[in-house]
């Protein structure tokens, strides 16, 4: 019987608050724009690692290895505040909003997970790790490149963002976006009296 393989990531919550500056920046970018795709604002988050293909078998020993690291980690406050593309502003494929505040903390989280991930066979990209919320996708070819400056240029409020847990989540890719399902929950340590 073939193995039963999930498409595996570790994410955090983001506020609300997200999805309203996507509305907001949806208005700058020209309308008949093709090829953009918008994220649910009810599916954006912060993606800490993405696993891809992983078998079912092993969800609950990665579900310990995450709940051993989540233990170690107090809430992170981070702030969302600017904008971004990759892989670059002449042929964007992602857009995103920024993070800033306790980025080291967060650095070091993703580190220890990726760390675990890698004995369970997942590559450590934790080097390659540029703190973000994608937004929006633009799919090639088109006749022309899309034209994001506005917004690049744009500014918005700032969101604070307190992280005290990690979502160990699966994806399904069907026609009307992905669906997310909870594989396991590992909360943060509270703060103690002192800190």
């Amino acid at each position: 019987m073939p193995e039963r393989l999930l498409r595996t990531f570790i994410a955090v919550s983001v506020p609300n608050k997200v999805g309203k500056i996507q509305e907001m920046v949806k208005t700058i970018i020209p309308a008949e724009q093709k090829g953009l795709k918008w994220v649910n604002p009810k599916s954006i988050h912060l993606t800490l690692k993405f696993n891809g293909p992983t078998p079912a078998e092993i969800i609950p020993e990665m579900n310990l290895a995450l709940q051993k690291i989540a233990r170690d980690f107090t809430p992170i406050k981070l702030l969302i505040g600017n904008t971004g593309c990759f892989p670059n502003s002449g042929r964007p494929r992602v857009l995103w909003l920024g993070m800033a505040g306790a980025v080291d903390q967060l650095h070091s989280l993703v580190s220890l997970i990726h760390g675990a991930m890698e004995k369970f066979g997942f590559a450590d990209e934790s080097n390659k790790f540029n703190p973000h919320v994608t937004i929006g996708r633009i799919r090639y070819p088109q006749k022309k490149d899309l034209d994001i400056s506005n917004f690049l240029n744009t500014s918005y409020e700032k969101i604070n963002m307190v992280t005290d847990r990690i979502h160990f989540l699966s994806s399904e890719l069907l026609p009307g976006g992905p669906v997310y399902s909870n594989l396991g929950t590992h909360y943060f340590s509270p703060k103690s009296d002192k800190e």
